[in-house]
């Protein structure tokens, strides 16, 4: 017998399709674990975001943190900015013509000394741009708050304790949002920062460097990790790092980290790699969290990171309709996660998922591992249990090895007061992989099982 279920699910998905060391393939997408733990559920179609159409690229986001306003701040490679509003109004605001936009290099951020003196800032390749108000056209944004970032660098921020913080190749500018410091702390001469997080002690600052120049990943590229103590205004420990870091997201007090084709974590001395990613250069507007869930790009898919139920695992929750990178994530709260990629002539896509559904048009593919049964066996019954509460038809396939192909088992047109789909399947073999894809409703799968024995 070969039985799929909760015991399975939480273990998230293998190191590679033909390791079976967790609960299920690698190539499953479009996957919701978190409706209810221990139960497969698919990912309701996502939505496109309407409204005001994506002049370019979107590679830049921020989450509006008062308590009035929109939920989200957008912003793209051709320097437009987006509001998406409680609402559900997403609209252009503003086009900055000042400077050059590029996806790793700017930033945005919203950064308020009380409720009532709300700024959102954003990079660009050489200056600093100041919002005024929580809706970016409070007045004219003032496009020369600051002219003189190094260009060919990363330019990230960060705020702590009150204080906004800003990279510039090896130094970090500081503002109140009126004023600027220029070089509130410098790092050596050989580096430069490509990141920068609040310490998770709440005070100190950590930058993420590259050692000489920015390098892409057709070169190899060494890193650095300081530690800095704004209250003396210098960095108080350095770390020597096998790559330069390229984004960074804190979740749960963990600071997570993108380098090479690696996410890995900060370990307070170190990098400690968690997987290998489909495509690297992953930024930190290419990742964000669901509560306790990390969720990170990996090339056109949403990779989540969380505990089901028997320690932090991957799974993969979401796919590009079309064959292009994710270039920005953005949780917006409630639920929903919202990814944007490159769209040919129509500029930019923002989709929408909302996690708390499985919902109609539910869709996705999940991959078994692969079942290596010894010798030829026949695998003779398909015995689906699942928790259903609207019709849903379900597409069930195995994976032909001697033909290297999928072969269909059945499809279910399953109704309302079913409980349990059952198929007589009669298939002969010794290597098995079970796939499952949903062509309608909310369903959760909780076993799914193979009876097979010797073939008489």
């Amino acid at each position: 017998m070969i039985q799929i279920d909760s015991k399975q699910i939480i273990l998230g998905e293998s190191t590679d399709e033909l390791i079976a060391d967790r609960g299920f393939s690698p190539q499953s997408y479009g996957l919701n674990l978190t409706k209810k733990k221990g139960e497969l559920y698919f990912s309701p179609t996502a939505t496109d975001i309407a409204g005001a159409t994506l002049t370019g690229a979107p590679i830049t986001r921020a989450l509006d943190r008062t308590l009035a306003g929109p939920d989200c701040y957008f912003g793209d490679n051709e320097g437009a900015f987006y509001t998406l509003a409680n609402d559900g109004t997403f609209t252009k605001k503003q086009t900055i013509a000042a400077d050059s936009f590029a996806r790793g290099t700017s930033d945005l951020i919203q950064y308020y000394t009380d409720p009532s003196s709300v700024y959102v800032f954003a990079t660009g390749l050489t200056t600093i741009i100041r919002f005024n108000g929580s809706t970016l056209d409070s007045g004219a944004p003032t496009t020369d708050f600051w002219t003189g970032l190094s260009s060919g660098v990363r330019h990230p921020m960060e705020v702590v304790e009150g204080s906004l913080y800003i990279g510039d190749y090896n130094e970090i500018h500081v503002t109140n949002g009126i004023t600027t410091t220029e070089a509130y702390v410098t790092l050596p001469p050989d580096v430069n920062i490509t990141s920068l997080r609040k310490h998770p002690d709440g005070k100190n600052l950590i930058a993420f460097c590259g050692r000489g120049q920015n390098y892409n990943h057709t070169r190899n590229s060494q890193g650095r990790i300081y530690i800095v103590d704004l209250s003396i205004k210098s960095w108080v420990s350095e770390i020597d790092i096998e790559a330069q870091v390229e984004g960074s997201k804190t979740v749960g007090g963990v600071v997570y980290v993108t380098y090479g084709t690696k996410l890995g974590y900060f370990n307070g001395n170190g990098l400690t790699p968690l997987k290998t990613l489909s495509s690297a250069t992953t930024y930190s507007h290419e990742m964000d969290s669901i509560e306790d869930i990390l969720v990170v790009r990996d090339g056109r898919y949403i990779l989540q990171y969380g505990n089901l139920g028997a320690g932090n695992v991957f799974w993969r929750s979401y796919r590009t309709p079309v064959a292009q990178d994710i270039t920005c994530v953005a949780y917006r709260g409630d639920n929903k996660l919202i990814a944007g990629y490159a769209d040919g002539a129509n500029g930019g896509v923002l989709q929408q998922t909302d996690y708390d559904n499985s919902g109609s048009g539910a869709q996705g593919n999940f991959f078994s591992n692969v079942y290596n049964l010894d010798s030829e066996v026949e695998i003779r019954r398909l015995r689906l249990i699942h928790d259903i509460t609207s019709g849903a038809t379900i597409y069930t396939e195995y994976y032909d090895h001697e033909t290297a192909t999928y072969k269909p088992i059945s499809t279910f047109s399953a109704m309302s007061n079913t409980a349990v789909s059952r198929e007589n399947v009669n298939i002969k073999t010794d290597l098995f992989q079970f796939t499952l894809s949903m062509g309608g409703d909310d369903i959760g799968f909780k076993v799914i099982r193979f009876d097979y024995g010797n073939i008489k």
